[in-house]
């Protein structure tokens, strides 16, 4: 993945909002993960859960990495996430019921991008609009 990224992410067009929101976001994981607001298994789907929350929270379209519209996606991921509290925990637990309400998940369907597909198409409008 790095391979394959590298360039793109961490080109000089690149905004700094970009990694504040995703090391933010992931900062949040942890923290729920360690008071056992999410459960201890749903460590293995860290990755997905983050696009999830993202998508959650910020809308499933996301913007071209050196975009304004970027920058209005990762202000709306840093604006749920910097305060404390249940909307917080609310769209990664909306994450985990839709990781669980998955059939078949092995390890190498996780790879694929077509589950990521799947999990996303389960996200509802009126989940996303509630956390915006």
């Amino acid at each position: 993945m790095y391979e394959l990224f590298s360039e793109e992410i961490f080109s000089d067009n690149t905004k700094e909002v970009v990694f504040y929101a995703s090391c933010l976001s992931l900062y949040r994981l942890h923290l729920l993960v360690a008071s056992a607001d999410i459960p201890q298994n749903m460590r293995k789907f860290k990755w997905h859960i983050l696009v999830l929350v993202g998508a959650i929270v910020a809308g499933k379209e996301i913007p071209k990495l050196n975009s304004k519209a970027m920058e209005s996606y990762c202000q709306k991921i840093i604006r749920a996430f910097a305060k404390s509290g249940s909307s917080v925990v609310n769209p990664f637990n909306q994450a985990v019921e839709i990781i669980t309400s998955m059939d078949d998940i092995t390890d190498d369907r996780l790879k694929r991008q077509l589950v990521m597909e799947e999990m996303l198409n389960k996200i509802s409008y009126r989940d996303r609009d509630t956390h915006r």
